[in-house]
């Protein structure tokens, strides 16, 4: 008998955990399903106060009809089982994927629904790259770079570290006399001092290892923090604004503040329900701001220059590449071989052809870079190229602390959102991150 007793409390222990777990699951993607709507809708409210505020610097337009909004909802509902799959993996590819999904493929579609003339060429092509992207994050696997545990110490990083950082304190002194900069709202003093950038001279190669430092540095900063090396993080964050000063760049003031950030809130893996949460709340308070308030400034650093600029170039890259020939990398590393029809950089023809602002810039990433290099056939070649630098990421990453998988998923969200491929894996520092991320021992590893 009390075997009998203790095989079926085995059985109802067994049976309320499956229905817990299943319970859990299914919170879990009713959570995911209606945020996702929820952040949807916020994109498409904030959309107008992006037209609203922003206009005279980067025309919006909004002229929405019920088949534009009904193509938009029914190409975001489609590619939502695809969503879901990336969002139950704790990956790094699939943190950066879903973050991506989130701050660029969902405001795509407030875009396609609010501008009725987006042409149905340019909706496929929108459609088959997010398609790929996603089915491929899901089906490639990681690729295994333990064959190079070697390289696997303290010395290999801090040696890199101390490189980035003598560059960084030569330069300031060099060019800016140890200039550091802190009032981010002043838009003319910080265009001032980006245009000053472009006239600095020096070693080319130490230009190239600064701006690798604006990603590579907030990592090695945080992961400092994680191996409890506090005065050295500090002193890293010190080097980080010095930096600041040099390039004025708005995202790496904003990724130090990420450092901080994760080094006091993120303890945990589930770093997909964090973004989704964050995306909502910045959003929904950019919406309260501006009816309250009567005020734009989380619009400014959010849903304007992350959610929607970058969204938008991806239709002016459309519509110019569908008259003018693609560069096939004649501007990137082709260049030495072939000249480029082009004799400005791209960035400058693009806004030029886009609002007639001949100084300015239209960075792109993703479908804007597809189209920009192979025109049409990019968007079904790019996914893949994407999803290979990914994985070999994933490799690299593998047992690291959720604080600095964290702040590795901004720095190349960021990246790719912003910048082509090539120049996110060579000025950008993402062919460095693999080594470096590599390089950095786990907790509980010998040094």
């Amino acid at each position: 008998m009390a075997a009998l007793s203790s095989k079926r409390s085995s059985e109802n222990s067994f049976i309320y955990q499956n229905l817990f777990s299943f319970l859990k699951v299914k919170a879990e993607d009713l959570y995911l399903f209606f945020g996702l709507l929820l952040f949807r809708l916020l994109c498409d409210s904030s959309y107008l106060i992006v037209k609203l505020v922003f206009n005279y610097e980067n025309p919006f337009t909004y002229d929405p009809t019920l088949i534009s909004q009904i193509i938009s909802w029914l190409f975001l509902l489609s590619l939502f089982p695809l969503i879901f799959k990336v969002y139950r993996k704790k990956t790094l590819s699939c943190n950066v994927i879903f973050l991506l999904s989130l701050i660029a493929l969902i405001p795509s579609t407030s875009l396609i629904g609010a501008n009725s003339y987006y042409s149905a060429t340019f909706i496929f092509l929108s459609y088959a790259y997010w398609f790929l992207l996603l089915s491929l994050c899901i089906k490639i696997p990681m690729i295994n770079l333990d064959y190079f545990r070697g390289i696997r110490s303290e010395y290999f990083y801090n040696f890199i570290l101390f490189i980035m950082c003598i560059s960084v304190i030569y330069l300031s002194w060099e060019n800016t006399g140890f200039r550091f900069i802190f009032n981010i709202l002043d838009s003319e003093l910080i265009y001032d001092t980006r245009l000053e950038a472009r006239e600095y001279g020096g070693i080319p190669f130490l230009g190239y290892l600064i701006h690798a430092a604006d990603n590579l540095l907030p990592i090695l900063m945080i992961y400092l923090f994680s191996r409890g090396k506090k005065i050295i993080a500090l002193f890293v964050g010190l080097i980080i604004l010095l930096n600041f000063g040099i390039t004025a760049s708005k995202q790496l003031f904003l990724l130090l503040c990420f450092v901080f950030f994760s080094y006091l809130f993120i303890k945990e893996y589930s770093l997909q329900r964090f973004f989704l949460f964050g995306a909502i709340l910045v959003t929904f308070f950019s919406i309260v701001e501006f009816y309250l308030l009567n005020s734009a400034i989380t619009s400014m650093f959010s849903t304007y220059r992350i959610f929607f600029i970058p969204a938008k170039y991806h239709y002016i890259y459309f519509e110019f590449f569908s008259i003018f020939e693609p560069d096939y990398f004649r501007q990137s590393f082709l260049r030495i071989f072939f000249d480029s029809p082009y004799e400005r950089s791209l960035h400058m023809v693009l806004a030029d052809f886009h609002n007639r602002d001949y100084y300015a810039r239209a960075n792109g990433g993703l479908l804007s870079d597809a189209l920009m290099n192979l025109g049409y056939i990019g968007a079904f070649i790019f996914p893949i190229l994407l999803i290979m630098v990914l994985k070999l990421l994933d490799g690299a990453s593998k047992g690291l602390a959720p604080s600095v998988l964290f702040m590795t998923t901004i720095c190349l969200t960021f990246l790719f959102l912003n910048l082509n491929l090539t120049i996110a894996l060579l000025t950008g520092g993402v062919i460095f991150m693999i080594p470096i991320l590599y390089s950095l021992p786990r907790k509980g590893e010998i040094n």
